[in-house]
């Protein structure tokens, strides 16, 4: 996402041949938070725990409760206050929407696990790039 935002943002003379050349730098500075955090935290506050919900209720019960209090944990575990818990915890209700109709209410794991850390890479890639070229 971020080469694609890259080549258009290039095209259009946006970026100069400094930024062009620090382009490397960009991406292995956020290389944690584009790669490394959307895996970990749709494992941890996603996957395991609406696929335990799902496996342990017999009707999905649980499953209403596990993601309010997930994506709650979600905006929490981001530490910038309540703002960032508002902000956080409804991308967090987004992608347990988008967790549970990509297969997870199901019973799947590794569908729904994968878009949902496809949409949180992009989101992470899209709010670096734009906090980048506006700095």
């Amino acid at each position: 996402l971020i080469w694609v935002f890259y080549t258009v943002l290039k095209k259009v003379g946006i970026l100069s041949p400094m930024q062009v050349a620090g382009m490397s730098t960009f991406l292995t500075d956020n290389f944690y938070s584009i790669i490394i955090a959307p895996i970990s935290e749709e494992v941890m506050y996603r996957a395991v725990p609406l696929w335990l919900a799902v496996h342990l209720s017999r009707n999905e019960e649980f499953v209403p409760t596990v993601v309010v209090v997930s994506s709650l944990v979600f905006g929490i575990h981001h530490d910038g206050g309540f703002r960032s818990i508002a902000l956080q915890g409804t991308g967090g209700l987004v992608i347990c929407a988008l967790y549970l109709k990509c297969g997870g209410l199901r019973g799947a794991f590794l569908a729904p696990l994968t878009c949902a850390i496809i949409l949180h890479m992009s989101w992470n890639s899209s709010v670096i790039l734009l906090a980048t070229l506006f700095r």
